[in-house]
């Protein structure tokens, strides 16, 4: 009998392969990296939240989506907020670790609701998948949907085991990745995150790419690119793309002028240039500099109210 050793990555079984099952790294990271290299839909972007962790850049194509799904919303609504507030669109919400009554803001009667639940694919009690979130919430079926996830890693596993009907429900998804620099792991990277960007990939196209900065960047494997570990992904199915937005240089908007550092006190990450089908814009590197010399600013302050301690405490 012939028995394959298994591990586990964030709730994906992970099997060993034979080298005949082996691909190419390099070919896979190099798809990999042309997925995730983000494209113009032909929308503007536009700003979604309050200025923040928590806000998100999606294209302006809002018009006859009905309903927002957010899993993971850890007591702060200020994005599904937004969307109820400013565009009439309803919210449902999901959180395991949250509490309704311990939301910063109060929930919106008749547009919020709120299930105490992971999103997972699991029968389990406290746990509901996002097919059957859909069916037992949506109540117009003619409309398109958002999502916006962030799970700690449950993402792969979700997308993997949700039938690309139920995914291509969605107009526009914001997904915050977990654990990519796995990807140089050779199995991780065949059997979970590949699979799961492939799948995507043939419904959706990456639009928008913001990396969160709270840990900082790696090197991929066998390139010189570096990424973050979290990246915060937009989403925007094919069918909705129209010609290519022009800007007015033909240049690329990352980081977009809207974009928010999610943790000021650490160094701002920015998506490598070569992932840019184009040279950054000037509004974009204006952007770096700001977000930089911000960063900067803050050391300053942190050293000077260090000494200004220091002389008191002496």
């Amino acid at each position: 009998m012939n028995l394959q050793k298994t591990n586990d990555f964030l709730g994906c079984l992970i099997k060993d392969r034979s080298r005949d099952e082996a691909t190419s790294s390099e070919t896979e990271i190099r798809d990999f990296l042309s997925i995730i290299s983000p494209r113009s839909s032909g929308h503007k972007l536009i700003r979604i939240g309050k200025a923040g962790d928590g806000s998100y850049l999606l294209p302006n194509d809002l018009e006859g989506v009905v309903a927002c799904y957010s899993p993971g919303v850890n007591n702060f609504k200020d994005f599904e907020d937004c969307l109820v507030n400013r565009y009439g669109i309803e919210c449902h919400m999901c959180d395991a670790s949250s509490d309704a009554e311990s939301f910063r803001t109060p929930m919106i009667h008749g547009k919020q609701t709120f299930r105490k639940l992971w999103l997972d694919v699991t029968e389990a009690s406290d746990s509901i998948s996002l097919g059957s979130w859909i069916d037992e919430t949506t109540s117009n079926d003619k409309g398109d949907l958002i999502l916006q996830i962030d799970i700690e890693g449950a993402e792969y596993r979700n997308f993997l085991n949700t039938d690309d009907s139920v995914l291509a429900k969605f107009r526009i998804m914001v997904i915050e990745f977990h654990g990519l620099d796995k990807i140089s792991d050779s199995e991780v990277r065949a059997q979970v995150i590949l699979p799961v960007f492939r799948k995507l990939n043939t419904i959706f196209q990456v639009v928008h790419a913001h990396p969160n900065n709270y840990d900082g960047k790696f090197k991929v494997q066998g390139s010189q690119i570096y990424l973050s570990r979290f990246p915060e992904l937009t989403l925007h199915r094919r069918d909705r793309i129209s010609s290519p937005f022009n800007n007015g240089s033909g240049s690329t908007l990352i980081p977009h002028p809207l974009d928010i550092t999610n943790m000021r006190s650490k160094p701002p990450v920015f998506l490598d240039r070569r992932l840019l089908y184009s040279g950054r814009s000037w509004r974009s590197k204006v952007k770096i500099l700001n977000d930089w010399s911000y960063c900067l600013a803050g050391v300053v302050a942190r050293i000077v109210r260090h000494c200004v301690r220091g002389r008191r405490s002496s």
